[in-house]
């Protein structure tokens, strides 16, 4: 009997380490999947802004300014986000936060574009793009490139790691500055925690 009953054990365990090995697999799969339709798309909006040879590839301006190409991955392609210290770029659509079922990183529409007073927000998965994002910290440097071309140069003021129900730090601001809240999971292939990083605008070109 202890052995029948050790060996279910050790089967379950068994069984349960194939589940958890196959979800992160899937997981990572169509994160990759869709991480790459954003900077192909991202790749698309570039080219056609360069000249009318592309411009079939262009349409109309969405959300708070720019322009937007539909990924098929939950979105249009928004922005690019560049963290110079990991020499590591994503794409963001322009959305809600539903738009993280299916795509990589969410500017969230309702807060302001790039660039403008408010509270600029970004939410981005952190598996497996940006598993090393705890690794930046204040008085690092982010830059933002939106679709016509502008590019914002953002500094890291503070990282806080905060419950899910802590929202303070995503809520408008009116003081006139101009910030830059980016909002992902923590710890890395969990999301009991989040890790917020607010930044504000040090250069515009």
């Amino acid at each position: 009997m202890i052995r029948t009953g050790t060996r279910l054990v050790a089967v379950s365990l068994i069984l349960a380490g194939v589940f958890f090995v196959g979800k992160f697999a899937v997981i990572s799969f169509l994160q990759a999947t869709s991480q790459t339709a954003q900077e192909q798309q991202w790749q698309k909006l570039m080219q056609a802004a360069e000249g009318p040879s592309t411009a079939a590839n262009s349409v109309p301006a969405v959300g708070n300014g720019g322009t937007a190409t539909d990924t098929g991955f939950g979105g249009s392609v928004y922005l690019k986000l560049t963290v110079e210290k990991l020499s590591k770029n994503g794409i963001a659509v322009d959305g809600d936060w539903n738009n993280l079922h299916s795509a990589t990183m969410v500017h969230y529409h309702d807060s302001p574009a790039p660039g403008q007073p408010g509270n600029v927000l970004i939410a981005f998965h952190r598996e497996n793009h940006w598993n090393d994002i705890n690794q930046v910290g204040a008085g690092d440097y982010v830059q933002v490139q939106t679709a016509d071309g502008r590019i914002y140069r953002y500094l890291v003021d503070f990282v806080h790691i905060v419950r899910p129900s802590e929202t303070d730090l995503l809520q408008p601001t009116r003081d006139g500055n101009r910030y830059l809240t980016l909002i992902t999971c923590d710890p890395v292939w969990q999301d009991y925690n989040r890790m917020i990083f607010r930044l504000h605008l040090v250069q515009t070109a």
